[in-house]
């Protein structure tokens, strides 16, 4: 029987095979790509809030999901050394916000008599006008000018994933600059949350407290919203494969009883038959369980 299934199945089968294969690629780079934005999305993350009114840290850290969270005091400056200059907007965070690995220097003290700041290397670039940081330039321990009147000096260059310039400074440094300048900074403080998972509800208990939350990346998440809806497609397309070589299949097999009606009359051709029969079941079945475990999926995401 296994004989004859082997013959009926090269003869009637192969263009339903082709079909499969494809579903199979389909459905294994969706679930791929799936699984990394979930790997992506179980990573910590980063929200900027703002208020038109003072930010309570104390309650804000309270709120479940939130690692840590600080103030941001932020000061739009000139910022010049050697020649150079930048509008450029310096935060004043704890320390343990500056992210990007250290290629020189290294962080600021929390309090100091002069203001020290850690730069990442889209800001150099801005300042510089350079297309690419100089790797034989030394900036740890540079003077520079702040409007003109101010002096600090760089104490750190960090490499980060962002093209955003970002120049750091301790709070206690920038709340200093800001009474020198006669500036005023927004009531702005980022948090740490446990994972990308938390950041709805967080937003909303915020939201509760007054105040509004942004993702410190939004482009990753577009790029998420993105992939997703690639990837309903190509689960739409491989349900729709694999339905297509079902059908095919099962047409094929009516066509071929009528072509070879006489080798249907035999018993073993007839198992044959009967197992082709139980594999265009088994094939229909996963399908509709895939097609529910997707459904299910969108719903639990």
């Amino acid at each position: 029987m296994i004989g004859y299934a082997v013959k009926t199945w090269r003869r009637i089968g192969v263009p339903a095979l082709w079909f499969w294969t494809a579903a199979v690629f389909l459905f294994g780079s969706a679930l791929l790509s799936m699984r990394e934005i979930q790997q992506e999305k179980s990573q910590p993350c980063r929200l900027m809030v703002t208020s038109s009114n003072t930010l309570n840290l104390d309650s804000i850290a309270q709120i479940d999901g939130v690692q840590s969270c600080t103030a941001v005091y932020e000061l739009s400056v000139i910022l010049e050394v050697n020649g150079d200059s930048a509008v450029l907007t310096l935060y004043g965070v704890d320390s343990r916000f500056v992210e990007g690995t250290l290629t020189e220097g290294t962080l600021y003290p929390e309090s100091s008599a002069m203001p020290y700041l850690v730069l990442n290397q889209a800001a150099v670039k801005a300042l510089t006008g350079a297309a690419e940081e100089d790797e034989t330039t030394a900036w740890t321990g540079v003077a520079v000018t702040l409007n003109g009147t101010a002096v600090a000096a760089i104490c750190g260059i960090i490499e980060d994933s962002g093209e955003t310039p970002m120049v750091y400074l301790s709070q206690t440094s920038a709340k200093a600059l800001l009474v020198q300048l006669g500036l005023e900074s927004g009531n702005t403080a980022w948090l740490e949350l446990q994972n990308a998972g938390y950041s709805e509800s967080v937003a909303e208990a915020l939201i509760a407290l007054g105040a509004s939350a942004q993702a410190m990346d939004s482009t990753q998440a577009e790029n998420w919203d993105a992939e997703q809806a690639v990837n309903h497609w190509r689960m739409a397309a491989g349900i729709i494969g694999t339905l297509a070589g079902v059908f095919l299949l099962s047409g094929r097999m009516q066509l071929d009883a009528v072509l070879h009606r006489e080798e249907y009359t035999d018993r073993q051709s007839r198992g044959a038959i009967n197992l082709l029969r139980v594999l265009v079941t088994a094939a229909f079945s996963g399908v509709l369980g895939l097609v529910v475990l997707w459904v299910v999926g969108l719903y639990a995401n």
